[in-house]
């Protein structure tokens, strides 16, 4: 499914910029083109100096399949550019609204965590969670069983139509695998952590095929019991003092209109429009829980206030569907909920220890073996945005030009910081790039892009 820093520092007149470095990765290879960062009990690196240098200087953030994790080099503005590829910003354009980068506490995350030494475990937290690790702050809480369990369970099995929810209990999983941690990762975070829960399938008595998994719908006689499910979760969670900021009205709701083996419950766009404008939307607000975030129908629309969409279909699917809902909605958020990789892999290749090429696609992933947990390529890409992109930073407009672009993407951000500003570059390329970038007066950013790497620069600009 998360501050004191120690570096070397290297600094001539002979050298353009200042080099610093976090405490140092503890570098292990294994069968793939990068390598992965070893934590215990005893190290783990943590980042490095991060702050944005004065004007007149810009810092480069720096990690790459071939050497770097999170290397940091200071350097001068320009009067010109030197750049084979130059990147536009459009500094009044301003796009979206960042919320947040974040992860799920699902049963897997917290067996892995669980199985660590304390010591190891409190590392792994303050990794994701803290100023010294790459400051997560929104976290999906599971309710009840979902394709990352050892079973298939929910809060209330074994019960047939208990639909007063008479048995309702929080699991073996909530009081070991997920309340613990989450109150950790709450207490190391110097900034709030926005947690929201998606439930993948109710209890199978609520169901069309008695079933966790597989083809069911939900019943129709069971809308307000579902709702009154997942209301019951979130006060159960509040009397272990967990808030949930949000909550999903269903993880993947298509996966139960057909047999997949996970746990799942199926619902068509209709069901799904009239379960939350009759059931969902007023229960909430009959259990003054309509601060919970959760479109052309009126009467569902004032209930819901964004859209949840995971990337497994990104490759075949247009990104425009997210303009046209945005500029259908615009008061609504969307927010990736999960993305995972190797779903699809055979089980000897879901996990792959230090595949670069992953960081590439996609953000965070952790691995635990034998009292180490391995920080993989994807943890940095994650931390190359959610360390910098802070909530309520703003999107900018950016293009990119000259030869070899089709290697580049690149996003341009306002940050919260008065004057402040980031810009990620992905380089997809097998050999360095020169690059510039633009500023609000008449400086450049030049940089030499290492090949496959990716890379945070951050700037303050009056």
């Amino acid at each position: 499914m998360i501050l004191f820093s120690v570096f070397f520092l290297l600094c001539s007149l002979f050298v353009q910029g200042c080099y610093e470095d976090p405490t140092s990765c503890d570098e292990r290879v294994y069968d793939r083109d990068s390598f992965v960062c070893v934590c215990d009990a005893e190290y783990c690196d943590v980042t490095g100096d991060f702050s944005i240098p004065f004007e007149g200087k810009f810092k480069r953030i720096i990690s790459s399949r071939d050497a770097y994790r999170f290397h940091v080099i200071e350097e001068e503005l320009k009067d010109f550019t030197n750049g084979d590829l130059k990147i536009e910003v459009n500094y009044e354009g301003e796009y979206q609204t960042i919320l947040g980068f974040g992860g799920a506490f699902s049963d897997s995350t917290g067996i892995n965590i669980y199985s660590l030494p304390k010591e190891a475990q409190s590392k792994l937290l303050r990794s994701y969670f803290s100023e010294e690790g790459i400051e997560y702050n929104m976290g999906r809480i599971p309710i009840g069983g979902t394709d990352f369990s050892t079973r298939p369970y929910s809060n209330d099995d074994d019960h047939e139509d208990d639909v007063e929810l008479k048995h309702f209990a929080l699991t073996e999983e909530d009081h070991i695998y997920k309340i613990p941690y989450i109150k950790e990762a709450l207490s190391v975070s110097k900034d709030e952590v926005l947690l929201f829960s998606s439930i993948w399938s109710p209890p199978p008595w609520m169901k069309e095929n008695k079933k966790h998994n597989g083809k069911g719908r939900l019943l129709r006689s069971m809308w307000d019991p579902y709702t009154n499910y997942m209301i019951r979760f979130v006060e159960e969670y509040q009397k272990h003092n967990l808030s949930l900021w949000g909550i999903t009205t269903a993880n993947e709701p298509s996966s139960g209109l057909e047999n997949w083996p996970w746990n799942a419950c199926g619902f068509t766009a209709e069901d799904m429009r009239d379960w939350i404008k009759t059931s969902l939307g007023p229960g909430l607000e009959k259990a003054n829980m309509n601060h919970l975030k959760i479109f052309d129908d009126k009467d569902a629309n004032k209930y819901v206030d964004g859209i949840g969409v995971h990337w497994y279909l990104d490759p075949s699917s247009d990104p425009q569907i997210l303009n046209d809902f945005h500029e259908s909605f615009p008061d609504k958020f969307i927010l990736y909920t999960e993305a995972c990789e190797g779903v699809f892999n055979d089980p000897e290749d879901k996990v792959q220890l230090g595949s670069w090429e992953r960081a590439e696609t996609y953000s965070s992933n952790i691995i635990e073996k034998e009292k180490e947990f391995y920080k993989q390529p994807m943890f940095y890409a994650m931390g190359h945005f959610s360390k910098f992109i802070k909530r309520g930073s703003k999107r900018l407009a950016s293009t990119i030009s000259g030869k070899n672009s089709e290697n580049l993407q690149v996003a341009a951000f306002r940050l919260t910081d008065p004057n402040s500003y980031a810009f990620v570059v992905l380089n997809k390329g097998d050999k360095e790039e020169d690059v510039s970038i633009n500023t609000r007066g008449n400086k450049f950013i030049n940089v030499q892009l290492n090949p496959k790497s990716l890379e945070t620069i951050v700037i303050r600009m009056f």
